[in-house]
């Protein structure tokens, strides 16, 4: 950068990171606490936000409420007590302020994300109840159908509203077929040995016609696919995520031709993300340990596939 010239942040980096400091410093912008000019910010980016200006809203209303919630006047402050309760549903009873648990060492962030010490059996993070989703969240989640994904990002809602949409357009069938994407995905997982991938995908790939022997190969972490899969252009994909997934640094070039010799650029950038975007996905859903559903595991084991 030359001397002289200001930096510059991209609109949509710059918006984003805007979003995040509202929502964050929404209590405090309605205590009337924040410098002019971080008010100035938060007026700035409500007025072109269309959810920043309903959060905003949604907690001036229930600063109006909170108090005959609680039965009485409101003991805490807006900006340590508000966020806290948002999670519950309009007219759900709020618990009791419990002032001898708030350390005057820890910052209110901190407070509130707080979780109690891990167990040995313990997932790293809880699964956010629908009941107790963010409002920035709650469009994501679908009752007890919510996927493990949503209600653990659901925790962070800045970063499930763009992560959610990302995920769902790579995914999804487009002009590439849903069999061809869960063939990738089923695969990757499988490399990448991410149990509730390949338990929940082994699904999604039967519904969209993967044969069940056809899933189990995909699913070992061994080489079998390959008798079960005869197809040449499957073949050659299957090599390629093998590749990508499982290995590291370049791809070998006849891995690279076989896949040019039966998909279009256009589709093999659109395999390749699918499958990094996969591999993103094993590695946060194994980490953070989440569950299959029940409905998932009495499918397989109907499939014979348990």
């Amino acid at each position: 950068m030359s001397r002289g010239r200001r930096a510059t942040v991209s609109p949509v980096f710059g918006g984003f990171l805007d979003h995040r400091f509202t929502v964050a410093h929404a209590s405090p912008y309605l205590d009337g606490e924040l410098s002019e000019p971080k008010r100035r910010r938060v007026d700035r980016h409500a007025s072109v936000c269309p959810r920043c200006r309903a959060l905003l809203a949604s907690l001036t209303r229930l600063l109006v409420v909170l108090p005959s919630l609680r039965g009485g006047p409101q003991p805490l402050p807006v900006a340590d007590g508000v966020l806290e309760r948002l999670d519950g549903e309009p007219g759900v009873e709020r618990r009791p302020a419990e002032p001898s648990r708030r350390d005057p060492g820890l910052s209110d962030h901190v407070r509130r994300r707080a979780t109690p010490p891990r167990g040995p059996m313990t997932p790293p993070v809880s699964l956010v109840p629908t009941e107790q989703a963010p409002l920035l969240a709650r469009a994501y989640f679908a009752g007890a159908e919510t996927s493990p994904i949503v209600a653990s990002l659901a925790h962070v809602p800045e970063l499930l509203e763009v992560t959610m949409p990302f995920v769902g357009a790579v995914l999804a069938p487009s002009s590439i077929d849903a069999r061809t994407k869960e063939l990738v995905i089923l695969r990757t997982s499988a490399r990448l040995e991410c149990r509730y991938c390949v338990l929940s995908h082994s699904v999604v790939a039967l519904d969209s016609g993967v044969g069940a022997e056809e899933v189990r190969a995909l699913a070992a972490v061994g080489d079998g696919w390959s008798e079960a899969v005869p197809d040449p252009a499957e073949r050659a994909l299957l090599r390629w995520v093998d590749a990508v997934a499982g290995g590291v640094g370049p791809v070998d070039d006849d891995v690279g031709a076989a896949l040019r010799a039966h998909f279009s650029e256009p589709a093999a950038v659109e395999l390749t993300l699918l499958c990094a975007t996969t591999v993103m996905l094993n590695r946060y859903c194994t980490a953070l340990e989440l569950p299959a559903s029940a409905a998932t595991l009495a499918r397989l084991d109907a499939e014979g596939l348990a």
